[in-house]
């Protein structure tokens, strides 16, 4: 997304947050199982640090 900002479903392993890939365009079951939500900014490359915001 060129100019936005996405709110990724994420779960931790190892310490380290994964995203959860989406099996379809609302994908409920990647967002029922996230531990947290990472926020990717419009310029983020896989690598990069990013926050996260969790999930109770």
């Amino acid at each position: 997304m060129p100019d936005g900002t996405r709110i990724i479903p994420v779960h931790y392993q190892e310490g380290i947050a994964q995203i959860i890939p989406a099996t379809g365009s609302a994908s409920l079951h990647a967002a029922a199982t996230a531990d947290a939500l990472a926020v990717l900014t419009a310029d983020w490359r896989p690598g990069d640090l990013a926050p996260t915001l969790a999930i109770p």
